[in-house]
């Protein structure tokens, strides 16, 4: 029985024991002669109205269980609440290690890369620029991309990854995939334009870096900046839809 229906049962069995014994004691018509004239006076009270007092125990007695069921309800309600709390408080951590400051390095990146494919299409446009268009940028890229593959996989990012909706986990698996497929084309192009025998006249190494180019190297390279810069919106916005869910504020 709920604290609702127990008070609402209290207050019919009052009003009950009201209409039965006070009504008719206040408002009944008096006895024309009693048996027990010169009795003890309180006791002759006592006697009269016994079952006034018995029901006003009764009520009494149904108002303090009533009153005793209630606190100790809200003691359980207050002791589960806090369990609940405890409990969450261990994953609250976990996601508010995963979450920071991996979110605002993630975010920075973005910007970095960003400024990088800004520049990579403008020297693509330009008619005078002759040489590839990611030779300039290709040592910020590679850095950006070698920060964002390190920190997804962070043990405390790892961690948290448990507690990640479906959605979050998801994109985060994705874009784990899409870093990994370009790591190996981003050292190549970092070692031939920035590495050890950048400025050989060596035609094998050049060649190699044409066949590089002719599989996609750069095109993928540029396709991962791409997509980071302009589709990961939505993993920022899971991540900060689990920080409300956990309430976590930074």
């Amino acid at each position: 029985m709920t604290m609702q229906h127990q008070r609402a049962f209290a207050t019919a069995a009052a009003i009950a024991i009201g209409a039965a014994v006070v009504l008719p004691v206040m408002f009944g018509d008096a006895p024309e002669q009693s048996a027990r004239s010169g009795e003890d006076a309180w006791r002759t009270v006592l006697f009269d109205f016994q079952t006034l007092f018995a029901g006003i125990f009764a009520v009494a007695a149904a108002m303090w269980t009533v009153f005793t069921m209630e606190q100790t309800e809200r003691q359980a309600a207050r002791r589960h609440s806090e369990q609940i709390a405890l409990a969450l408080r261990a994953d609250t951590l976990k996601v508010d290690r995963a979450l920071y400051p991996q979110f605002k390095e993630l975010m920075n990146s973005r910007k970095n890369l960003r400024t990088d494919l800004e520049n990579v299409v403008a020297r693509r446009n330009d008619p005078n620029h002759l040489s590839s268009p990611l030779r300039f940028e290709i040592s910020s890229i590679r850095s950006e991309v070698n920060n964002i593959a390190a920190l997804l996989k962070r043990p405390h990012f790892l961690e948290g990854a448990a507690l990640f909706d479906a959605d979050l986990n998801h994109r985060v698996w994705d874009l784990r995939k899409r870093v990994d497929n370009v790591l190996q084309s981003v050292e190549i192009a970092y070692n031939y334009f920035h590495g050890e025998g950048r400025h050989s006249a060596d035609d094998v190494r050049h060649f190699e870096y044409d066949v590089f180019c002719n599989e996609g190297g750069e095109e993928r390279i540029e396709g991962f900046v791409s997509y980071y810069v302009n589709h990961s919106e939505p993993i920022f916005e899971a991540m900060r839809r689990l920080a409300r869910t956990y309430k976590i504020e930074r």
